[in-house]
């Protein structure tokens, strides 16, 4: 009840059973349960429910295992307590199922740069958090990588003898399989669950490194299913039951390589003849159409292993989560994922550029997956934004509001916050004429909901957070719709006012911002990976100290032209990047 604020003093008759059951009846309070994720949940119905008087509730959940996979690889390596604290949230919710996304993120013995200065869990950390997991009725899956997106751990020299390319492991070779047998022994001694997701997913590139010059040329798929076999005999011998990433069998598979592409997807004989026994993780959060979830849930079952779906909270589009794409997207998943008979559905929470969102911004999300799981298909929105109220006391219309952020114009421009963001003012990179009208509009909308809001109080400071983001992107918007005109137009008083006002202002917006955001990534997050985003922020408030003096230059006279403004722009509306280096500038070299 803590983790919700809740408070009751009197009795609760709680039994165990083979279904959930909540009832409230005269001041008389039953509990039924099936098993410790169902009991907290029966709590947290009981919780949300009182108020309304006396009701009955009856659930049993259609998926087997539901929760969600954390990114801890892309510099945010969460502290433990932080860990915990989400655990408390999922397990009000009832969901009994934790993967913590770790590349190169926890201590392996034997191997000393892997991890190296990257907040790496030790054995004792992730211990600490399967025992409260195991309290929670949360199973703790080890979630690893044992063929791709190994690029921070293989750029040591420690890894010449098994690195393929820049990213890859070197398939085929012994030390190779040393490596892995490392990582898996080292897992199945932490964890008590006996499965893992062993990963193998955006291998593009396998075979055409190292792997060349030692074996010559060989298809993509006979390398990734010899390995695979490799690695499932390695998962085989410490007795864990393996689950992947199953897109390259369908980029091996199809005329385009597309994953997404099932209905040119064609798996022979001897590809399904050759597949060991390992689950299949069809992963998905850039659908909003049931349709296609349905073709993949099929085209993935003909694999002949048992289908798993993720779905995707959208924490990878910048310092705020994407609405759009995490609610109209999970939603058509889940429900195909439930007319499929899916029994194990999760949600991807990534990091991608340096997780510059913080994970308890996709708390208010999490009931989509919570309420599919125990409501099935008669699951309704008003159920889900219920559900994410009671959870977070926000309001879901305040959630939506911070969405706004990443605002979809035009069906494009999914990244225009961010590229607003960290574009240089010099520059006007990216969208500009009636994508930023529409735009300033959306921001202006949702400057004036945040007063609305004032008093809502969080541990992420969401208010004071959301509010500077969206005073930093509106001040961009403005500027890059009005100081390139106002230097063509000789207009020196618009220049005077932004070299001594509108810029000075935006600096000190930038500080205050990243202020916070350093204050939201101490409690959540272990040190490392923070100097990223602090190079990012202190690139930004430098560059607008060289505008603030290029300005003051010109209009003094010092120079008699402002080169970047003299050169001829370029449409380049859709030069929006989910990268912040190709926001910056339009050099490569960042």
């Amino acid at each position: 009840f803590e983790t919700i604020n809740f408070n009751y003093d009197k009795k609760i008759i709680v039994k165990q059973s083979d279904k959930l059951m909540v009832s409230y009846d005269a001041d008389t309070a039953n509990i039924e349960y099936y098993n410790i994720s169902s009991l907290c949940r029966a709590f947290f119905l009981f919780a949300k429910n009182f108020k309304k008087g006396d009701f009955k509730i009856e659930e049993k959940a259609n998926f087997d295992m539901c929760g969600c996979m954390i990114d801890a690889s892309r510099d945010a390596v969460m502290k433990v307590e932080a860990v915990k604290k989400y655990m408390n949230y999922m397990a009000s919710l009832g969901l009994n199922m934790l993967m913590l996304y770790t590349e190169d993120t926890y201590k392996l013995d034997d191997y000393e740069y892997f991890g190296y200065m990257r907040g790496a869990y030790t054995r004792d950390e992730l211990k600490e958090i399967d025992n409260y997991g195991t309290m929670l009725g949360i199973e703790v899956i080890p979630c690893i990588q044992t063929l791709a997106h190994l690029s921070q751990y293989l750029k040591y020299d420690e890894t010449s003898k098994f690195r393929d390319t820049h990213d890859i492991l070197l398939c085929g070779d012994d030390n190779t399989y040393k490596f892995i047998e490392a990582q898996i022994k080292t897992v199945s001694e932490i964890f008590t669950s006996n499965k893992i997701h062993i990963g193998m997913d955006e291998a593009h590139n396998v075979g055409l490194g190292q792997f060349l010059d030692k074996f010559g040329y060989q298809e993509r798929y006979n390398i990734i299913i010899n390995h695979l076999n490799k690695v499932c005999e390695i998962c085989k011998k410490y007795k864990l039951e393996p689950m992947m990433w199953n897109d390259m069998f369908f980029r091996t598979c199809t005329p385009d390589k597309d994953y997404y592409n099932y209905k040119q997807a064609h798996f022979n004989k001897e590809i399904l003849s050759n597949i060991p026994d390992v689950d299949m993780v069809y992963w998905d959060y850039y659908h909003d159409d049931k349709a296609t979830y349905e073709g993949m849930i099929n085209k993935s079952i003909e694999l002949g292993k048992k289908v798993i779906f993720a779905g995707g909270i959208s924490t990878w589009y910048g310092f705020l989560p994407h609405y759009k794409f995490t609610v109209n997207n999970s939603i058509a998943g889940l429900k195909a994922a439930c007319e499929s008979n899916v029994k194990t559905c999760f949600a991807t929470m990534w990091g991608d550029d340096g997780n510059e969102t913080n994970i308890f911004f996709s708390l208010g999300f999490l009931p989509i997956f919570s309420e599919f799981c125990y409501k099935g298909l008669k699951c309704t929105f008003n159920d889900i934004i219920e559900t994410s109220e009671f959870l977070t006391k926000m309001p879901f219309e305040l959630l939506k509001t911070i969405s706004n952020y990443n605002t979809i114009i035009d069906n494009k421009n999914e990244f225009l916050g961010k590229n607003l963001f960290y574009a240089d003012i010099m520059y006007n990179l990216g969208p500009n004429g009636d994508v930023l009208k529409s735009a300033l509009n959306i921001y202006n909308s949702a400057l004036e909901k945040f007063d609305k809001y004032e008093d809502f109080k969080d541990c992420i400071n969401t208010i004071e957070y959301s509010k500077t983001l969206f005073k930093i992107t509106k001040t961009k918007i403005m500027l890059r719709m009005n100081l390139r005109k106002a230097y063509k137009k000789n207009d020196f008083d618009y220049l005077k006012e932004t070299a001594y006002t509108i810029l000075p202002n935006l600096k000190n917006e930038y500080l205050k911002f990243k202020n916070i955001h350093k204050k939201q990534w101490d409690d959540t997050y272990k040190p490392f990976g923070y100097e990223v985003l602090s190079f990012r922020f202190g690139g930004i408030i430098s560059r607008i100290d060289d505008c603030i003096q290029t300005l003051n230059k010109y209009i003094s006279g010092e120079i008699s032209n402002i080169a970047e403004f003299d050169e001829k722009l370029l449409d380049t509306n859709n030069y929006t990047y989910r990268s912040s280096k190709r926001c910056i500038s339009p050099s490569i070299i960042l």
